[in-house]
């Protein structure tokens, strides 16, 4: 007898019986091998080329600017242009495009949309980085408003960027 005590999928091969039992009714699809074996008469020729890949920069993109933007913060998009978001407006959590890259007072932001951003005043600590008040970047995200995790940090300056769904608090 084979128990397993887990929560989520669960594959078990046991060669000695083709039967499944659970303590709960449970929906089971009989799963078999195939135990063939392939083997390769001759190698084909070298396909035509496919096509060129990006350049592997990261993506950004910029937008004009509806009130000053700080550098190295969050960017949300509201109308096109491009804010600082507040962790007290749910709205906001679902806007954010990236992170600026520059300070701005009027004019265009250059934002990063993904990949990895770096900057030698950072002192990260492996894990995930967090959007914080006023589109801060912090490892301790506050105890009130959204969450929305960025990224992770790679190292101590790097980030990789990678937005994830936010959280709302209610």
């Amino acid at each position: 007898m084979i128990v397993v005590e887990r929560r989520g999928a669960v594959a078990i091969r046991d060669p000695r019986t083709p039967v499944v039992a659970a303590a709960k009714p449970t929906q089971v699809e009989a799963i078999q091998a195939d135990t063939r074996t392939v083997e390769v008469a001759a190698r084909g020729g070298q396909g035509p080329a496919g096509p060129a890949g990006r350049d592997g920069t990261s993506p950004e993109a910029t937008y004009p600017v509806g009130q000053q933007i700080h550098g190295h913060r969050v960017v949300r998009l509201d109308s096109g242009m491009a804010y600082h978001p507040d962790t007290a407006v749910l709205e906001h959590a679902q806007a954010c495009v990236g992170i600026a890259l520059q300070s701005v007072n009027t004019g265009d932001v250059t934002v990063r949309l993904a990949g990895t951003i770096e900057e030698a005043s950072w002192a990260w600590h492996d894990g995930a980085v967090w959007c914080g008040a006023d589109g801060t970047l912090t490892q301790n995200p506050g105890t009130t408003g959204w969450l929305l995790c960025v990224g992770r940090a790679l190292n101590s300056t790097t980030l990789m960027i990678d937005f994830d769904s936010p959280i709302a608090r209610i």
